[in-house]
Parts: structure tokens; C-alpha cells; sequence
């Protein structure tokens, strides 16, 4: 793996880790309700950035 790859791979890591995190803490929110809702917001797209992190294509 290219240290480009490597680095990457490491942020990935480290980002899906946070939105584990946010997941576990935003089940103890209930009230305000706004609050609840704008975090599960916040939840749902860090973990559509995990999930879309643009990895470098395999070099041949």
C-alpha cells in the first residue's frame, strides 16, 4: 500500500470509530426531541462519509 493508501485507510478507521461513538452516545438522547432529531441527523451522515470515503483505485 502506498503511504497516500495507508494515511487514508488510517483516517477511515479513525472516522468510522467516531460515528460508533456518536451512535452509542446518541441512544441516551430522548429529550429535547429537536435535539434527538438533529443528532440522529448528524449520525446518519458522518456515517454516509465513512461509508463514501474515496479510496484510491489498486494500483495494477
Amino acid at each position: 500500500m502506498t503511504d497516500h493508501a495507508d494515511r487514508l485507510s488510517t483516517w477511515h478507521l479513525e472516522l468510522s470509530i467516531v460515528a460508533d461513538a456518536i451512535f452509542h452516545v446518541l441512544q441516551d438522547i430522548e429529550e429535547p426531541e429537536g435535539a434527538s432529531a438533529v443528532a440522529w441527523v448528524l449520525r446518519s451522515r458522518l456515517a454516509d462519509l465513512v461509508e463514501s470515503c474515496p479510496f484510491p483505485e489498486a494500483a495494477p
